[in-house]
């Protein structure tokens, strides 16, 4: 499946997989690479009113005038889809 391969450790969770590389936040650029997408994929996905485009959104944290993405959404989109 298009995510299998984020799971190095089978004992791992995706989430806990996730907060180790990358900490509860990840930039777009984190998100595209865990994906194996483009950075202006993700972003036009985010956009687009699809199941995953809007788990994108739901997954965004605002900070200033930076957008990060929970780890913890990324994981559940991640594990929803495998």
């Amino acid at each position: 499946h298009m995510f299998n391969h984020i799971k190095k450790d089978s004992h791992m969770s995706t989430k806990n997989y996730l907060l180790e590389k990358f900490g509860p936040l990840l930039s777009l650029k984190e998100v595209a690479q865990v994906l194996k997408r483009s950075p202006n994929g993700i972003r036009v996905c985010g956009y687009r009113s699809t199941p995953i485009g809007q788990k994108l959104k739901d997954a965004q944290i605002k900070i200033g005038r930076r957008i990060y993405f929970s780890a913890e959404k990324i994981a559940e989109l991640i594990d929803q889809s495998n």
